[in-house]
Parts: C-alpha cells; sequence; structure tokens
C-alpha cells in the first residue's frame, strides 16, 4: 500500500529593499542564461546527470518538460536554460501567480550541476519577479542537497506548515528505505500537476 515518505518542505522569502542585500553576489562570467519557448532534446543529457545530486526524482526530459511547461495552454511558464561553453549545465522553470491574494513568484522546477550555476538562475528567476512586480517568491526544496543551504543564503526560509493551505506529504506505492525518505527525492511545485 501507500507509504508516507515525509514532507516536502515549502521556502519562500519576501522580494523588497531588505531582501536584497541577499542578492548581492559576484559575477559568473562563463555563464549565461537564455530563454527558450520549448526544450530540445539536448536537455536529456543534462537532465539524466541529476541523479549525481538527487539519487531520485521524477522523470525529466525534452518531452515531459514541453508537456508539462510549453504546451499548457492554461498557464505561462518562463523557462531558462543555463549554459556554459554552449553546454547545459541547468535550467529552471518559473511563472507568476498569486497565493491569499499576494502576487508569488513560483519556482516549479531549478537546476544546476553547481552552487555558481544555481546563483546564476536564482539571479535571473529574482530579477523576472521584481520586474513584474512580485511580492514574495515560493519553492519546494528538500534539505538534502547544497540547493537548500543556497537558498537559506539567499534569504528563503521555511514557511511553517500552518501557514500552508495544506501538508505535502509525499506518497510512495512501494519502496525500500532509501525510495521512502523524501530526503533522497528532488521535488519541486512542479512534479504536482495543481501549480
Amino acid at each position: 500500500g501507500w507509504k508516507d515518505a515525509g514532507v516536502v518542505p515549502v521556502l519562500g522569502r519576501p522580494i523588497n529593499h531588505l531582501f536584497k542585500l541577499f542578492d548581492i553576489h559576484k559575477e559568473h562570467p562563463m555563464y549565461r542564461v537564455e530563454s527558450v519557448e520549448k526544450f530540445n532534446s539536448e536537455v536529456d543529457t543534462f537532465t539524466e546527470s541529476i541523479k549525481e545530486i538527487f539519487p531520485y526524482s521524477l522523470k525529466r526530459n525534452y518531452e515531459i518538460l514541453n508537456w508539462k511547461f510549453a504546451t499548457n495552454p492554461l498557464k505561462k511558464y518562463e523557462k531558462r536554460l543555463l549554459l556554459k561553453n554552449s553546454s547545459i549545465e541547468g535550467y529552471c522553470v518559473f511563472r507568476v501567480g498569486k497565493f491569499n491574494g499576494i502576487k508569488t513568484g513560483i519556482i516549479l522546477d531549478i537546476f544546476s550541476r553547481d552552487l555558481d550555476g544555481l546563483n546564476v538562475l536564482l539571479d535571473e528567476i529574482v530579477r523576472y519577479f521584481v520586474l513584474k512586480n512580485m511580492n514574495f517568491i515560493s519553492c519546494y526544496m528538500n534539505k538534502n542537497s547544497f540547493y537548500y543551504a543556497a537558498l537559506l543564503k539567499r534569504g528563503f526560509f521555511p514557511i511553517p506548515h500552518f501557514l500552508l493551505p495544506k501538508k505535502n506529504n509525499f506518497l510512495i506505492m512501494n519502496g525500500n528505505e532509501k525510495i521512502l525518505n523524501v530526503c533522497n527525492w528532488y521535488l519541486g511545485y512542479g512534479d504536482w500537476d495543481c501549480v
């Protein structure tokens, strides 16, 4: 039967003058960020490498990413590739939204091989949400990688469960002890159909 693998933490941070202090960092000229309408098959090599950071995640390839984020007629998603010497080193998907009447930027997927690349993607996301006059940014992130620590350094903090509309328990049908530990998974808002 179904087993509860744990609760996925929700992180968030305001976008205001005080929190701009968290966005001061060094430049990384070896990276460039490219906006894309659709993902192509070149992203598959990168998505396969995600297993090096997160032992378990739902399948991500260009077909699934496009099905979820490029062809959805009901929502507009922003999609970015992180490139280093024309090689894909990461990507992110995000969108604007509202939560309890607050204009909220939502990070659905964010991946990078390293901390510098992750910060470059976060810069892109924060810049976009500032331009769109968002008041808050939110994402799911487990405590199992450098991603979580990087988000905390950028001003994100865990949102207490009592402030959320529901607990985000991750249920698994069958599995061993490693699979049944939510901390071994990458789970983002993009893994839920309702975001």
